[in-house]
């Protein structure tokens, strides 16, 4: 059974927390990841690493918080 997440706390903390997300897509450092909480949007270039991530632990979330229609 997938686990639905739908907002970016639960991607961010079922991910792992702020520096595991900022590793994942390879950002030199987890501030980048608060900001995207406070834009309340992930970069789309994020999308495929994280939604794979997601996958790999049985989770998914709605294409919408990477902007996706």
């Amino acid at each position: 059974m997938t686990k639905q997440l739908s907002t970016i706390d639960e991607v961010i903390e079922e991910l792992g927390g702020f520096k595991a997300v900022a590793e994942l897509t390879n950002k030199a450092s987890a501030s980048a990841v608060p900001m995207w909480k406070s834009r309340k949007r992930f970069p789309a270039k994020t999308y495929t690493v994280m939604k794979s991530a997601l996958n790999a632990i049985g989770a998914t979330a709605p294409d919408d918080l990477w902007g996706m229609p």
